[in-house]
């Protein structure tokens, strides 16, 4: 999952930019809004590559586990709109969770927000 956005009118700062969606790693980044900051600033990873999140996060806490694959298996077979159909479980965004959903988990698995390069907490 990858995209692009705009924050306007930030303040001067330091800031921990929080990257989200359900079902994936969340992903931190540190930012700086300095007086030399040009009017738009780009932010890119510290490896250079394109924000990419790692899918498999079905329960949201920054872990891709057993939990996680647990989740998805118990909603195996499931489609939307219909319960038991979440969006979290939904890893590869098809509307079906299925084989597909929990292969990308277990291809992930014991990874953690912490794995992504230039992660920050506070």
């Amino acid at each position: 999952a990858t995209g692009r956005f705009t924050i306007t009118d930030v303040p001067l700062g330091d800031y921990i930019l929080y990257i989200d969606r359900p079902g994936y790693l969340p992903r931190t980044l540190a930012v700086s809004v300095t007086a030399d900051s040009p009017d738009v600033i780009e932010v890119a990873p510290p490896d250079g590559a394109v924000f990419t999140l790692v899918g498999g996060d079905a329960n949201g806490d920054g872990i891709i586990n057993s939990v996680d694959i647990g989740l998805i298996t118990a909603a195996l077979n499931a489609s939307y709109p219909n319960p038991p159909y979440a969006p979290n479980l939904d890893i590869v965004t098809d509307g079906f969770i299925n084989a597909l959903d929990l292969s990308r988990t277990t291809a992930n698995l014991n990874r953690s927000s912490a794995d992504y390069p230039g992660a920050v907490w506070d």
